[in-house]
């Protein structure tokens, strides 16, 4: 968006060739932009600080044609910063409508890039709007103490500052940019998916922290047991789903970008120092609803042979249970609801299992 004030830009350096030269060819450069790239700006990413300095440049330009000394000479830097200021203003104070807007027009356009690019400007004008205020306000408290400036401070104030303002706009929401693009790509999504599990759309994974949302997300399962028991913990006290409730352990969200397989072996690297000989067995996939979320749950089953293995998993009250034990608790607040939604489905199946390998 910052991109924007390059014809004001341009215009401004220009200005030792005159204002008429100086503005007609940052208009030009504002108006060749707006047509060549006219179906990209107005379906895709439009491009709103462009427009404001087009709107800008097109007024000064009249103002040159028109007779009368509207601009004074040397001030035309200043005078186009003001300006900018002036239109940029309502849009910030007004930001939160500004948003709204756009975010519908997203809707109707079937088109993310509207919201983006709204958000977008208003960063830009917030840093131009703080950079050309302190500039302004310098400006302001010299003329009010009628300082007597030399011709190289005026030169500085009135002609380098304004296209300086600009400059020092477009590097730092440049930069803006490029940090907020580095820390998204360090950031885990989830998808959200509809009830036959096609992808909608992603979110990070820290929105999922303790927020109720109607959204349905993935999430793997694998119930690891020894000898026909389960392995339960307690779940931990700053959990957003249940906390303290006795559940399954081994769980995680199935990131966007990796397989099934991909998510158990990531789950399972995390609690076991060595995984690699475990490989969960796909069981089943359901879905979860809730008032604390919507998941949509993809069950594994882990049989281990030597429950030492799971000593190294520092799960809270984490131990095996027998099924005459979960039974003796079923229905007394003291399981997931997750967990008491699948027990059942787990004692059959791992019944059937225990039974086979004894035959």
């Amino acid at each position: 968006m910052s991109l924007g004030y390059i014809p004001i830009l341009i215009s401004m350096l220009l200005e030792s060739w005159g204002q008429t030269i100086a503005v007609f060819s940052g208009l030009l450069v504002s108006l060749l932009s707006m047509f060549t790239y006219a179906e990209y700006w107005t379906r895709e990413f439009p491009n709103f600080i462009l427009k404001v300095a087009t709107f800008i440049l097109l007024l000064a330009g009249v103002s040159i044609l028109v007779p009368g000394d509207f601009i004074p000479d040397g001030d035309l830097p200043l005078t186009l910063e003001l300006s900018l200021l002036l239109a940029l203003m309502p849009v910030y104070l007004h930001r939160k409508r500004f948003l709204i807007y756009y975010v519908r027009l997203s809707r109707n356009h079937s088109s993310r890039l509207f919201a983006q690019s709204a958000e977008s400007a208003v960063v830009s004008a917030r840093i131009f709007l703080l950079l050309g205020s302190i500039h302004l306000l310098i400006v302001v408290i010299a003329v009010l103490l009628k300082c007597p400036l030399s011709e190289g401070m005026s030169w500085m104030l009135f002609t380098f500052s304004p296209p300086l303002v600009l400059l020092f706009t477009i590097v730092l929401n440049q930069i803006s940019i490029d940090y907020f693009n580095y820390i998204m790509s360090h950031a885990d999504y989830v998808p959200v998916v509809n009830r036959q599990g096609s992808i909608t759309r992603i979110k990070p994974v820290d929105a999922m922290q303790n927020t109720k949302t109607s959204d349905i997300v993935p999430l793997v399962r694998i119930v690891v047991y020894v000898d026909g028991k389960m392995y339960l913990a307690k779940r931990p006290d700053q959990d957003g789903f249940e906390p303290s409730k006795m559940d399954i352990p081994f769980e995680s969200y199935w990131l966007y970008g990796e397989s099934l397989e991909e998510c158990c072996c990531r789950t399972l690297n995390h609690w076991f120092r060595n995984s690699d000989d475990l490989h969960p067995v796909f069981s089943i996939r359901y879905n979860f609803s809730s008032g604390l979320g919507n998941r949509q749950v993809y069950l594994f089953l882990l049989e281990i042979d030597d429950e030492a293995r799971l000593t190294g998993c520092n799960f809270q009250n984490g131990k095996l249970w027998q099924f005459e034990q979960i039974e003796q608790n079923l229905n007394c607040n003291y399981f997931s609801s997750l967990f008491e939604g699948e027990y059942d489905y787990l004692k059959d199946v791992i019944d059937i299992r225990e039974k086979y390998k004894e035959s």
